[in-house]
């Protein structure tokens, strides 16, 4: 069956031809001549356009040509067609030319095509059957006369399509012979340079040639072909659909079967010879060197284009031939690129590729094999194929540079050629495909990481080599140095130097009793680090990489180190309480923060609600934006054993039913805005809120809104279902807010969606613009659930209702909202379309863009992995290479986040060191609501000493204000072995000591004055 059913009745590009002109230029011509005229001249072998043709240097490939000559000559072969395959470079258009040359000198050569992607009547299969019949009619003269009848009865043939043709042209011709003498060779080289033609793509157009080489050979033509192509996968899968073809073919491997190596060093020294013979000086001696002989060689790696590219560089006269070979064979800077025309070949490869930002993840992966290393057989191919999810179009225009295969010898490199890795590494010859040589390191390790992660963790079987693959990249994961890793430090090399390196894991087996035993801490803390650190700031699939992290501590009940913060002092009383977590205020060394504590006390399902707080905490730090409360980290109160808690900034405002409350003249609309850009944050991220309303949403001090509680949150499809306990059918008032999807008694665990988080807007914007809860008429929360499943909706304010003469309601928000109430979900519209037509973006907001607080979470979860020491770092994990300056936050507004600088016991740590740092022996804090920088040692005093390369005279500190603070930056002092500095020391240690009632009194009035502002 044809690939290209209509190939019948196609129309060709540059092949359209009117059947009374053919009649017209036949009549006037001749049917040959005419024929002659339409066919490619540089189609054959022996062409003035192609004239010097490429073929093979003397004495090299001399097996292979023998190969193939014998198999010419053969009339007992086994294979009528021959197809020879390689990549680029490799010498294939030489080849096909010399066997041609052979075969023709011996009376068995039937015709030739060389195919050419930049010739434009060489680069297209339209005019193949023409010129094959006008050669088959002068290499087999009985044929000619039945070839010149088929154009003469059939003067329209050549407007037809290829298969009819081939029918009219050759096979009905050949048909008319009584008897054949001996078999002939057709030769098709550069089947991959073809481009396709109008409607159909270049891998169809090849694959068509191939049938008709196939309908050829059905017909039991006396032809044989040799097809010359680079291994393209789209032609051996043509092959591979056309059965009875791909039993009559035999295939070889030109890279794999050839002693290439051999043959180019052969034909280096010849040319090196003759290039000495014709210099000035006659001969230069022993030059090159063999050394140099055998770098080019290995550099080459099979390639004759690299070094035919070679030697044409260094053999121009108006140069000296030992400058331009030392210009290749050492690093310089030569006044043009010696291997200009093999960089273009590698340019027009790789700009064919579809999808750019793939191949070069692609080739950046690949360049960072260690496989020579580790001495075992995989496919790195096959293993990044699979571990980083790359699809097969990925790979599908790198055949010809890169090993597409199923395994390798462990010593092979995934590229076919060295110099390509060159190229790649030069940002002068690759330009914009410039990689640096372990720039996809860390991305690649993430994925081997998230890879074993998930695989331990799972019961489905996983292939042998791609696990030995990615437990092989965690092994070179964990025996590098975190602080050099970045940094310029071979990983080949660090393997190497290990003293003691860590076992390396056998199987996955033994990698998932590392997660359940005791590096598991290590791997959550790695997870983490890779979500806050992001390879190149980018994580390709940040939602897989968290939904790892919620299984592992879901099963290990472990939680990131960077997390858990130390120093927090709460308040006596609670501020607010639900049914399986109160909300108290803190304090955080001045800074007001929010402590949302899980309630354990009496419960028969602590583990249940531990375990799906934890998971709170995760997914909760992971997002960030305007319009989300900020996630500072956990807390236990007491001991490491204690009740956890939430931690957040402390929000004066409270939560929106309070503010609008003790704010009507609140700009209503611009709340709306920011609940709606909130939820579409959290969308675009595939994490569902699950419980919107407006207790959930809290308002900063600037009044911007932000979503928060995010108890019933999940990730795309995985619903946060530990939450059994406080699931919304046994929250009060809940169920207001709830979709008639999630209410339905049909459903036994129905799931939040989008759609649901949609109906719950429409319900937060009443409150918003009616101040009242959705069925505020109806006080009995059953009720309420019988009117939501009947479709009813909240009663909309009158006319007159403050709602629309000064709270902003109108009628078009009013009908948005209704179509958010939709009782089927998918009639309801998504967040964008909200935005987008309520105009949201377009909404003049003059508040503070940050809501008073100065540190993200991100950066504070920075500060945290900067400064907590060992308990709290990563043992052996990446490194960024630009990281901010978190030594001293400067907090300059009440709201804004203090860095907490802890040590082992929740102290500050001893030593502190920074290049540069301001003057610290002595602080002023001008303002009443200016941090104070707690410097207690381990009992809650001051460290017992300072260093500073630069410090003024600390002898005598003076507090001129109550709100002025003493702070101590570098403790664990150096030994610089003078006196006069250990003196000073010690008497700044016990001024410092002397002091201390009078510190502590400081800051207890700086703390006072603090909560003065703040709302309780």
């Amino acid at each position: 069956m044809s690939i290209l059913p209509g190939a019948v009745g196609a129309s060709f590009e540059r092949c359209t031809l009117n059947a009374t002109q053919v009649y017209n230029q036949l009549r006037d011509t001749g049917p040959l001549a005419y024929l002659q005229q339409i066919s490619p001249s540089g189609a054959t072998h022996d062409s003035d356009e192609r004239y010097p043709a490429p073929k093979c240097y003397p004495h090299t490939r001399g097996q292979l040509i023998a190969g193939v000559f014998a198999w010419v000559k053969d009339p007992r072969r086994r294979h009528t067609t021959f197809w020879l395959y390689a990549p680029v470079g490799m010498g294939k258009t030489a080849i096909a030319q010399t066997v041609s040359e052979l075969c023709e000198a011996e009376g068995l050569l039937a015709a030739t095509f060389f195919f050419s992607r930049t010739a434009v009547d060489r680069n297209q299969a339209t005019k193949l059957v023409s010129s094959l019949a006008f050669q088959l009619s002068s290499s087999i003269p009985s044929v000619k006369p039945h070839i010149e009848n088929a154009i003469t009865t059939y003067p329209a043939i050549l407007t037809k399509s290829l298969p009819a043709q081939l029918q009219k042209l050759i096979i009905e011709p050949f048909s008319k012979l009584s008897a054949f003498s001996s078999d002939r060779l057709v030769v098709i080289d550069g089947l991959d340079e073809t481009v396709g033609f109008k409607n159909v793509s270049k891998e169809e157009e090849q694959r068509l040639i191939l049938e008709l080489v196939e309908a050829i050979q059905a017909a039991g033509l006396p032809l044989i072909f040799l097809i010359l192509s680079r291994p393209e996968s789209w032609i051996k899968e043509g092959f591979e659909s056309i059965p009875n073809l791909c039993k009559r073919t035999s295939q070889l491997d030109l890279y794999k079967e050839s002693d290439a190596d051999a043959d180019i060093e052969s034909y280096l020294r010849s040319e090196f010879a003759r290039i000495s013979r014709r210099s000035i000086n006659n001969s230069f001696g022993q030059w090159p060197s063999n050394e140099a002989i055998s770098e080019l060689v290995l550099r080459a790696s099979g390639q004759f284009l690299y070094a035919t590219t070679v030697i044409r560089y260094i053999d121009e006269s108006a140069h000296r031939p030992q400058d331009r070979l030392q210009n290749i064979t050492f690093t310089g800077h030569p006044e043009r690129n010696p291997l200009e025309s093999l960089d273009n070949l590698y340019h027009e490869i790789l700009d064919r590729s579809p999808n750019r930002d793939i191949t070069m993840e692609v080739l950046g992966c690949l360049m960072c094999d260690f496989s020579h290393i580790f001495k075992v057989k995989y496919s790195p191919i096959r293993a990044c194929q699979i571990i980083c999810d790359w699809t097969p179009q990925a790979l599908s225009n790198l055949h010809s540079i890169v090993r597409i295969d199923d395994g390798p010898p462990p010593s092979r490199s995934p590229f076919y050629h060295p110099n390509f890795v060159e190229f790649l590494e030069s940002p002068t010859r690759s330009k914009g495909f410039h990689l640096r040589k372990y720039q996809y390191l860390p991305r690649l390790l993430e994925k081997c990481f998230a890879y074993l992660c998930t695989a331990a963790l799972s019961n489905r079987s996983e292939p042998d080599d791609v696990v030995a693959y990615a437990l092989h990249m965690w092994h070179i994961y964990r025996c590098n140095d975190r602080d050099q890793f970045l940094e310029g430090v071979q990983p080949e090399n660090a393997i190497r130097i290990q003293e003691s390196p860590p076992s390396l894991p056998l199987s996955l087996q033994h990698f998932a009793q590392d997660i359940k035993g005791t590096d598991s801490q290590d791997i959550i803390n790695t997870l983490q680090w890779l979500l806050d650190h992001p390879a190149e700031n980018e994580i390709l699939d940040k939602v897989k990489l968290s939904r790892l992290l919620f299984s592992l501590s879901k099963r290990l009940r472990r939680y990131p180190q960077c997390l858990v913060l130390r120093g927090v002092v709460r308040g006596p009383l609670s501020y607010a309480s639900g049914s399986f977590s109160d909300v108290w205020r803190a304090d955080f060394l001045g800074q007001g923060i929010g402590l949302k504590v899980v309630k354990t006390h009496g419960r028969s399902d602590v583990d249940k609600v531990v375990k799906a707080f934890s998971r709170e905490g995760i997914l909760w730090s992971h997002i960030s934006h305007l319009n989300i409360l900020p996630f500072y980290g956990l807390y236990r109160l007491g001991s490491s054993s204690g009740e956890m808690c939430l931690v957040s900034p402390w929000m004066d405002n409270g939560t929106l039913p309070h503010f609008l409350k003790e704010n009507t003249t609140a700009n209503r609309v611009l709340l709306m805005s920011d609940v709606a850009h909130g939820l579409r944050y959290l969308h675009s991220q595939n994490i569902i809120h699950g419980d919107l309303k407006g207790q959930n949403v809290l308002i900063q001090s600037s009044g911007r809104a932000c979503l928060a509680d995010f108890g019933l949150s999940c990730v795309g499809e995985e619903i946060n279902e530990a939450w059994s306990t406080g699931s919304s059918a046994c929250m009060a008032g809940t169920m207001r807010w709830q979709a008639p999807e999630l209410l339905s008694p049909d459903e036994d665990n129905p799931i939040p969606t989008a759609e649901s988080d949609i109906f719950a807007f429409s319900s937060v914007c009443y409150e918003i613009f009616v101040s009242r809860i959705p069925f505020y008429e109806r006080s009995r929360d059953i009720a309420v659930i019988f009117l939501i499943l009947q479709g009813r909706l909240p009663t909309k304010p009158m006319s007159c209702d403050p709602s629309f003469r000064s709270w902003g309601l109108t009628e078009q928000i009013w009908g948005i909202m209704e179509h958010c109430w939709s009782f089927e979900p998918a009639e309801r519209p998504s967040i964008e379309h909200i935005i987008n037509s309520l105009k949201l973006e377009d909404v003049r907001d003059d508040r503070p863009g940050n809501g008073g607080l100065v540190l993200s979470p991100s950066r504070f979860r920075q500060a945290v992995y900067d400064m907590q020491g060992e308990e709290g770092s990563l043992a052996g994990s990446f490194t960024s290479e630009r990281r901010p300056n978190t030594d001293k936050l400067e907090l300059t507004e009440p709201n804004k986040a203090v860095h907490d600088v802890q040590g082992k016991e929740g102290s500050p740590t001893g030593s502190f060191t920074s290049e540069k740092r301001p003057n610290t022996g002595s602080l002023e804090l001008t303002e009443p609501n200016k941090a104070v920088h707690d410097v207690q040692g381990k009992e809650g005093s001051p460290t017992g000493s300072f260093t500073s390369e630069k410090r003024p005279n600390t002898g005598s500190l003076e507090l001129t204000e109550p709100n002025k603070a003493l702070t101590d930056t570098d403790g664990g002092a150096r030994q610089e072995g003078k006196d006069e500095t250990r003196n000073r020391r010690s008497r700044v240690s016990n001024y410092i000591s002397s002091f201390k009632q009078k510190l502590r009194a400081s800051r207890a009035a700086i703390r006072r004055q603090l909560s003065g502002l703040s709302r309780t």
